[in-house]
């Protein structure tokens, strides 16, 4: 399936999945919260994350899979601080997850990264990673349990995100 051409442009996308052999988590966790529809997602970047997470549940599950019902602090601040990065250098990179699995006490961790228009929504952010088979997998993964969300808006109308989710078993 060929995505639309608004997606295929808006959008720049990698991925990275890493195993580990650490302890398991025990960072603190939230349950995620129910997508507020009467806050814009365009101007409140934690209500763009819940909808991005609900968008990944509703995929998650037509495919029959458990849905992310929990942010844990540490992937969140760590998908934050990256999505800061990103939007401040302008420059789409993975970091080495190793660094993830270690600060957030994890046994696997994945990784997904998007940059697009500022027009572009959470849905359609996901239905480009749902395009990709790399990010798919990583969304899709059965051991996914834990999940933290970065977006951020930069002064040049791009909007970024990263999506880490984790595993501590």
């Amino acid at each position: 399936m060929q995505l639309p051409v608004r997606l295929a442009s808006a959008l720049l996308a990698s991925v990275l999945v890493v195993a580990g052999t650490l302890a398991p988590a025990g960072a603190a966790i939230r349950p995620v919260p129910e997508p507020n529809r009467s806050v814009s997602p365009a101007t409140h970047p934690n209500e763009y994350a819940n909808r991005v997470v609900a968008a990944v549940n509703d995929a998650r599950a037509r495919a029959g899979l458990k849905q992310l019902r929990v942010y844990q602090d540490c992937l969140d601040g760590q998908a934050d601080r990256w999505a800061r990065r990103l939007a401040e250098t302008g420059r789409l990179q993975h970091r080495d997850q190793r660094r993830v699995l270690s600060a957030c006490n994890l046994h696997w961790t994945g990784e997904t990264l998007a940059r697009g228009a500022r027009s572009l929504g959470p849905r359609e952010m996901v239905r480009a990673w749902m395009h990709s088979p790399g990010h798919r997998a990583v969304l899709m993964k059965p051991r996914a349990k834990l999940a933290g969300v970065g977006i951020r808006f930069d002064s040049r109308g791009y909007v970024y995100g990263v999506v880490n989710l984790g595993d501590p078993t």
